[in-house]
């Protein structure tokens, strides 16, 4: 039986991605961690990817999605600014609503009338 299955992935005005699915779990993970460095290894990513997705989307989306934290005894580390925090919690209501919306489409072309889909 087919299902339908959506990602909800914004784009600048050339239709490169700046912010989807992986920059939400990379940053939902450094709230978690603390730091972009534990963010990444959690997600067996390089610091490296993980630094230019977050520099991707900020570009993209033109405010800063991290305060970082100098290192020390206690050792360093990062945080989600307020921008990024309101702007997660917006993108989880947008995605959750389109992703409901295109499931409804789908249902509204490929149901038949018995009840069942068309697989």
């Amino acid at each position: 039986m087919l299902k339908c299955d959506s990602k909800i992935i914004l784009c600048d005005e050339h239709g490169l991605k700046v912010f989807g699915e992986g920059p939400l779990k990379l940053l939902l993970n450094v709230k978690e961690c603390g730091s972009l460095n534990g963010a990444a290894k959690k997600m067996y990513m390089s610091y490296k990817k993980a630094l230019s997705l977050v520099e991707k989307a900020e570009e993209g989306l033109g405010f800063p999605l991290l305060v970082s934290k100098a290192g020390g005894n206690r050792g360093g580390g990062s945080e989600l600014t307020p921008e990024t925090e309101e702007f997660l919690e917006l993108y989880a209501k947008f995605s959750a609503d389109a992703k409901e919306r295109v499931r409804a489409c789908y249902e509204e072309y490929f149901s038949r009338s018995d009840g069942r889909s068309i697989s």
